[in-house]
């Protein structure tokens, strides 16, 4: 099994290479446009920040509208995703309600998991001659290097702003766009299936294999 890290790296470059429908792992063509698909399970990256949703499973969409048919309105509830063959489908989550939800669900940061918080200490632990427990020394830390490049550093982005600029676009398409698609789902590792992403819209209905 590939490590988060390394996935996260396929998908950056995976995503400059793509710019046509067919470029996508899965893709499809219908009366009013193409789209390809790429399923990413918890993963969102997004301008070199990455994040990882337990509860959620995330699809990325890249719709490229026919010339004949722009303007074209592109809404996300036109989107569902069917996990393991049930009829009950899930609906996309808005960002702001998928970033209060991850806050619950563990410590997130702009680069991922924040392993700042200290690891829980099982045992008696030390205790002085007095009997009072003695805590323990904090580990030394890297003194941080100046930045001599010039360059201005960018200030991290907040989960929210992450999952916000990520979504897929909403509205009336001029052009073609790509984003993400969060669908909440709660299940073991390894119980997921098949997946299949369903478009309605346009008078069109499609349905995109993803697993």
């Amino acid at each position: 099994m590939r490590s988060l890290g390394l996935l996260l790296l396929v998908l950056a470059a995976n995503a400059q290479e793509r710019q046509a429908a067919k470029d996508w792992p899965v893709h499809v063509k219908f009366d009013v446009a193409e789209m390809g698909a790429e399923y990413l399970v918890h993963s969102v990256l997004w301008q070199g920040e990455s994040l990882f949703l337990k509860d959620y499973l995330v699809v990325e969409v890249a719709f490229y509208p026919h010339r004949a048919r722009l303007p074209f309105l592109l809404k996300q509830d036109d989107f569902t995703l069917r996990v393991n063959g049930k009829k009950q489908p899930l609906y996309p989550q808005l960002p702001a309600m998928v970033a209060e939800a991850a806050k619950h669900q563990y410590d997130i940061g702009p680069g991922g998991l924040d392993m700042s918080t200290p690891p829980v200490i099982l045992g008696r632990g030390r205790t002085g001659p007095d009997g009072r427990p003695v805590p323990y020394p904090k580990p030394p830390r890297v003194p941080e290097q100046d930045d001599k490049s010039g360059v201005e550093k960018k200030p991290k982005l907040t989960p929210e702003e992450i999952l916000t600029q990520a979504s897929l676009y909403e509205g009336k398409l001029s052009e073609p766009v790509r984003g993400l698609l969060y669908f909440a789902f709660k299940a073991k590792p390894g119980s997921v299936k098949k997946v299949e992403l369903v478009y309605s819209g346009g008078q069109a209905q499609v349905t995109i294999p993803l697993l």
